[in-house]
């Protein structure tokens, strides 16, 4: 007997024009470690600068040049993150209580 599926096993179902995901996609998630790695790269490189360096030092001319790319990587990932987000559908929220997820 042939059997056919209606989702892929990823995908669950509920009664809606389209189906509900479970999980972020993988494109979503690299998003987010992406922005979340240069966030840490440019915390990091002006603390670096204002801590362990002295004006007009090279040292200290490549920690805020270092800083200012990843502010600006971060725009733009954060801005492809919102396209992505426009045309996939977050997963629905785990079931459980109504006042769970109003913290949340």
């Amino acid at each position: 007997m042939l059997t056919f599926r209606t989702a892929p096993c990823n995908v669950r179902t509920s009664g809606e024009w389209r189906p509900s995901i479970e999980r972020y996609t993988r494109i979503a998630v690299a998003l987010h470690w992406i922005v979340a790695l240069l966030f840490l790269i440019a915390y990091t490189s002006v603390y670096y600068r204002q801590w362990f360096t002295a004006r007009s030092t090279p040292e200290n001319i490549t920690a805020i040049q270092i800083h200012y790319a990843c502010g600006i990587s971060i725009g733009v990932f954060v801005l492809l993150r919102l396209i992505w987000r426009l045309f996939n559908r977050p997963p629905a929220p785990p079931p459980g209580p109504a006042w769970q997820r109003r913290a949340a």
